[in-house]
């Protein structure tokens, strides 16, 4: 019959198992940063990113600049896409545009044929990047 741990024990056990772990962890780093390459590797995960994403951001702002819609390439394309999104006044928007929540699909295919925002919504515009990469 096997001898049942006292809880303190079952939790040294695991403190050692984890440290352990830790241990293990650390000489598999410390030995693949010998490889400069891997070195390079890891430097460039950490800083690559946020470069990459203000380079996206200047394209962004530059072809909001200069009004260009779309560019498209051998790459793929890239293309500003707007979507409407809502400033609602509840008490003054009608019964009809409510779910549990304003419809703001009905609300955008009204504003589409009538071309005026319904009374209590105003309309606001988000420009973002949409991208298609090949």
């Amino acid at each position: 019959m096997a001898e049942r741990k006292k809880p303190g024990e079952a939790i040294e056990g695991e403190v050692l198992e984890t440290l352990a772990l830790e241990k293990k962890l650390e000489d598999i780093e410390s030995e693949l940063m010998q490889n400069e390459k891997f070195r390079a590797f890891i430097e460039m995960q950490k800083t690559l990113p946020a470069q990459i994403a203000q380079t996206w951001d200047r394209i962004k702002d530059s072809m909001l600049e200069n009004d260009i819609k779309s560019i498209k390439g051998d790459w793929g394309s890239i293309t500003i896409a707007e979507r409407t999104n809502w400033d609602i006044d509840y008490d003054q928007l009608p019964a009809r545009y409510f779910q549990r929540v304003p419809n703001t699909k009905m609300i955008s295919d009204t504003f589409k044929l009538t071309k005026k925002a319904p009374k209590g919504a105003t309309p606001k515009y988000t420009k973002y990047l949409h991208k298609r990469i090949k």
